[in-house]
């Protein structure tokens, strides 16, 4: 790979040794996949933010960073954790480990790090224009990005995000390079998507499907909201390894189907019908009917503004079970507006909270939680496969019902 005279610099430590290591990463990354340079990014999104995933050893790798006076070159935002910002010690999460996460994001801030934490980051300020260059981690906002506003990023892990954010640059290969953002699979839809939970279905069931090739969807609502391509995102990447699709009507870079593929044959066409879509339903869920119901997690990715606005209308008037948890996720920056507006006040009079900053993909199940319901199949996912939490799958209605019942419907 191709080196600048300052890039060989920093590869060779003479700018410090933090800066020497994250060079050598993005060397050996450019090497594996035969990227012929480093290009400039204007961003990078980091994950491995939350202590219950980077544990202290995340801690000590972040204050040697400081040590070693390394800070981001480019704007870099930071995704979810592992307690409510603001009130954890009202909600009840255990002080020493909120004091661990406290610590953790004191750490990204020390090294210029932006403190969004969100899943959603194009909605509080990092919003990529079309073509920009950027760096990436957590997987439905890259997928997002790369699908609806057109920037392009590879789906970046945890360490070579922060690297490409202390460089301010990445290398030079995959869905930076336009001939490897050719759709490579149709997939037809072939029932009305009526729910945000029926795009998240969609999502999960192409991607357990397809892997880690590019769909290109037709027969998706033109009008279709933001949020809910969003949930699609987020379920292609879950079951899946998708980190782009193509949407017509939507996805800026192509126009039609032959745009899409450019001008080549698909590997595979797949059909999706309402079959489909229940079967994922069931899929996704390891409880069903009149299954009592001790956590609603509504925000996985984070909400939007409009999504919050439908759950004021679902729960205005109405009580949350005692015996239920019913959490919805967002930024501070979309509650703050929402809580003008007046709906954080008419959600939470409920007896619901809106949580912010906070995912409980990356917490640990400290509430004796045993069964949740979602309207996300990436909840469903992290809620069995970390919280430990049997999990049912339904439409926003139907959690919001479940937690005033207190039991699945």
């Amino acid at each position: 790979m191709y080196l600048t005279k300052e890039e060989e610099k920093l590869l060779n430590g003479e700018h410090g040794p933090a800066f020497q290591k994250a060079m050598e990463v993005l060397t050996a990354l450019g090497d594996i996949y035969g990227a012929e340079k480093l290009i400039k990014i204007s961003s990078s999104h980091l994950s491995s933010v939350a202590y219950a995933s980077s544990g202290d050893t995340g801690i000590r790798f972040l204050e040697r960073l400081i040590e070693d006076k390394a800070t981001f070159k480019v704007l870099t935002t930071l995704i979810p954790h592992s307690i409510e910002l603001d009130r954890w010690q009202e909600i009840g999460f255990p002080c020493e480990f909120a004091k661990k996460q406290l610590t953790n994001i004191a750490a990204y801030k020390r090294l210029n790090a932006i403190g969004t934490y969100t899943c959603t980051p194009f909605l509080v300020g990092n919003c990529p224009r079309y073509g920009e260059h950027v760096a990436w981690a957590e997987s439905s906002a890259l997928s997002y990005i790369n699908t609806v506003l057109g920037a392009r990023t590879n789906r970046e892990g945890a360490l070579s995000a922060l690297c490409a954010a202390l460089i301010g640059k990445t290398p030079f290969y995959g869905l930076h390079l336009s001939e490897n953002r050719k759709g490579t699979i149709l997939a037809k839809v072939e029932t009305e998507l009526t729910h945000g939970s029926d795009y998240s279905a969609l999502g999960y069931t192409v991607g357990k499907l397809i892997g880690n090739e590019i769909p290109v969807f037709t027969n998706i609502p033109t009008d279709v909201r933001n949020s809910d391509i969003n949930a699609l995102c987020a379920g292609l990447a879950v079951s899946g390894a998708v980190p782009m699709c193509h949407i017509l009507g939507v996805t800026p870079e192509i126009s039609n189907l032959k745009e899409a593929f450019r001008s080549e044959r698909p590997k595979d066409k797949i059909i999706i019908g309402r079959d489909e879509l229940t079967n994922t339903y069931g899929e996704c869920s390891t409880n069903g009917s009149r299954a009592k119901i001790n956590l609603a997690v509504l925000g996985c990715p984070h909400y939007w503004y409009d999504q919050l606005i439908e759950v004021a209308e679902l729960l205005k008037g109405k009580k949350v079970h005692n015996d239920v948890d019913l959490w919805i996720n967002t930024s501070t920056s979309i509650m703050q507006a929402s809580k003008r507006a007046g709906f954080i006040d008419v959600i939470e009079a409920s007896g619901a909270k809106v949580m912010c900053g906070y995912c409980p993909a990356v917490t640990k199940n400290f509430f004796g939680w045993e069964t949740m319901a979602t309207d996300s199949t990436k909840q469903t996912f992290y809620g069995y496969g970390v919280l430990g939490v049997d999990v049912v799958f339904g439409t926003t209605k139907q959690v919001i019902d479940a937690a005033i019942a207190g039991k699945w419907g």
